[in-house]
């Protein structure tokens, strides 16, 4: 990937991600019950989604590397003879 495109991707997603954890603190922050009573379940929908995210990629990783010929380890032993 170009060096410049990834440098504006990465800023852009940190960028997104500070705006949302700034605004959480600012307007939650006060509330200490409140973020006990929801950070719990919170977390178990992050892992939930990591979960799911996990096994979608290994369902449709192998079906993407059986479609290329050659995708697998060269033996360049063999190829010599």
């Amino acid at each position: 990937m170009n060096h410049w495109k990834f440098s504006l991707y990465t800023l852009l997603g940190a960028g997104i991600w500070v705006t949302v954890l700034t605004w959480l603190g600012y307007f939650i922050g006060s509330n200490q019950e409140l973020i006990m009573k929801y950070s719990h379940q919170a977390l178990y929908v992050v892992l939930g989604l990591s979960a799911l995210l996990i096994l979608v990629y290994v369902r449709l990783q192998p079906k993407r590397d059986a479609g290329r010929e050659g995708s697998g380890p060269v033996d360049l032993a063999a190829k010599e003879k």
